[in-house]
C-alpha cells in the first residue's frame, strides 16, 4: 500500500496494491496505453525507486525533486 501510494504521490503513477487483488507484496500495472505513455511510466517508477536515477525530473512540465531516498 505504501509503495503504491508513494508512486501516486510522488512519480504520479497509478498502480493497485497487490492486497487489493490478493496478492499482498506485489503491485498491479495497466498497460493500456501507448508505448510512449508506458515508457514514460516505467521511467517515472524507477525514478521514484533507484537512488542513483538523477534527483530531479520534470513531470508535467513541473520539476520534481526526489527527496525521500
Amino acid at each position: 500500500m505504501a509503495l503504491s501510494r508513494l508512486l501516486l504521490e510522488k512519480a504520479l503513477v497509478v498502480t493497485v496494491p497487490g492486497k487489493e487483488f490478493g496478492m499482498e507484496g506485489h503491485l498491479r500495472l495497466s498497460y493500456c496505453t501507448g508505448a510512449q505513455d508506458v515508457a514514460e511510466g516505467a521511467a517515472r517508477i524507477r525514478w521514484a525507486l533507484d537512488p542513483s536515477s538523477p534527483k530531479e525530473i520534470v513531470i508535467g512540465g513541473k520539476k520534481v525533486v526526489r527527496d525521500w531516498l
